[in-house]
């Protein structure tokens, strides 16, 4: 058998429900979709995290917390890496990411050829857009006035120069007239456009940003955001609605354009012989319990995901499980997708049935936010807002356990007509009490490595 090519393409930010829009069109393709997919975080790196290494965040340590400094999360390098696996098979390994965190820099190693296809950062070179994005987490950037102090209090003037002439080229509509609609997804046309059919197999991952923040020039999204998590204030209905709408209208074009890629894939004679993976990393928040953006929070709107998976059947034998794809109590987590691509990479078979669980996970340990507050009420705040809690989904219900008081603070039956509301509480413990365990055992293990 042919080694088969392999390709993700992760849609960032983007929620299932509007995930569903692309349905049909994916459908028509030959696609398979996957109702009850759930990412293992509502933030970009843990989730990512786990889809190269095939593990729960408390298991590979890549994600966020309470003074923790974002800047400093890297992917081990005794992980195991996707990457790593198939670059070991031969495979030439190929990155097109436009978000700053899916870089080499922030350990997504093993790939022969990296495309930075982020959009905002004008003539910079590739090593100036990661010093920008890395001082930008360290001094905590939210305006334009933080971003000078920062870059003129490191010695950056060369970056400062180009950022303000590319600015304002933008501000008289020379360059970037379709930011922020577009965020990079014309360049990876561009790089899938230049791509032919190789005797090489090749291991494509894609980021997509067109889906995340911001959504309109000069955006207040960041600071609105902040706002609101650390004073629970009411968020302004004239931004929800321009939101809501700048929303649908990215779906909409950054599902226009992965239709061309899907096109230009057919057209180049890549797509039949490839295993094309379709998700996202984590959901948004648009004024759904008065918040806006992802991460610190679980919401189904957050780390429910849309999948859809294009099988070369021809190339590949799949042992399709349409009971379980349709099981609402049946979850397909993001960590299996390793298992996946192995799978068929290494045996040239996948067995649906083997990816759905009845029981998994997704984590968060807290917000970004680690200034000091202000005042008692965002003390409060945050501090409530600052604790580890865990998702679990288990035989169609879902939950939430607060970690830090270690409670469940919600239970909810989802789809299940078979168990108890106190089965399933009693079910969801134990399992949420074995995950600790397992991960306090592994974090013991690293330290003896």
């Amino acid at each position: 058998m042919d080694n088969i090519n392999v390709i993700v393409i992760v849609l960032d930010t983007l929620r299932r429900d509007y995930g569903l829009f692309l349905k049909n069109s994916m459908e028509q393709l030959g696609f398979v979709y996957y109702d009850n997919a759930i990412s293992t975080s509502s933030w970009t790196l843990p989730s990512h995290a786990s889809i190269f290494t095939g593990l729960y965040p408390a298991f590979h340590g890549v994600h966020g917390g309470t003074n923790k400094d974002i800047t400093s999360l890297r992917l081990g390098k005794s992980l195991p890496l996707l990457s790593r696996d198939l670059f070991e098979l031969g495979y030439e390994t190929i990155l097109v990411s436009a978000n700053p965190f899916i870089t080499p820099n922030f350990g997504f190693r093993y790939f022969n050829k990296f495309h930075n296809i982020y959009r905002t950062l004008g003539w910079l070179s590739e090593n100036e857009k990661n010093e920008l994005h890395r001082l930008k987490l360290k001094y905590k950037v939210q305006s334009r006035v933080d971003l000078i102090h920062a870059l003129l209090s490191t010695g950056h003037v060369r970056i400062l120069l180009k950022l303000i002439v590319s600015y304002s080229l933008n501000r008289i509509g020379i360059i970037d007239r379709d930011w922020p609609l577009d965020k990079g997804v014309k360049k990876a046309l561009s790089v899938f456009k230049s791509m032919r059919p190789s005797k090489i197999p090749r291991f494509i991952f894609v980021n997509l940003m067109e889906a995340h923040e911001p959504y309109l020039k000069n955006d207040p999204f960041k600071q609105v955001r902040k706002h609101n998590l650390k004073t629970n204030s009411k968020l302004p209905e004239k931004y929800l609605s321009l939101w809501r709408h700048a929303y649908r209208m990215e779906v909409q074009y950054l599902k226009n354009k992965l239709l061309e890629i899907l096109r230009m894939l057919k057209s180049n004679d890549l797509f039949d012989s490839s295993l094309i993976i379709i998700t996202s990393d984590h959901g948004q928040l648009l004024g759904e319990y008065n918040r806006i953006g992802h991460g610190v929070f679980l919401y189904d709107e957050l780390i429910r995901v849309p999948l859809f998976i294009h099988y070369p059947i021809e190339q590949l034998d799949v042992e399709f499980d349409k009971g379980s794809r349709f099981d609402m109590t049946k979850y397909f987590s993001l960590i299996k997708l390793r298992k996946l691509i192995l799978d068929a990479v290494k045996h040239g078979y996948v067995d649906e049935a083997t990816l759905f669980t009845d029981t998994v996970f997704s984590e968060n340990y807290g917000s970004s936010i680690n200034e000091p507050p202000k005042t008692e009420e965002e003390k409060r705040n945050l501090e409530q807002l600052n604790k580890y809690r865990i998702a679990i989904y288990y035989n169609g219900f879902k939950g939430i356990f607060n970690v830090n008081d270690w409670k469940f603070e919600e239970v909810n039956n989802m789809a299940s007509l078979d168990i108890s509301y106190d089965e399933a509480l009693k079910g969801m413990r134990k399992a949420v009490l074995n995950f600790l365990k397992l991960s306090i055992a592994n974090k013991k293990i690293k330290k003896l490595e």
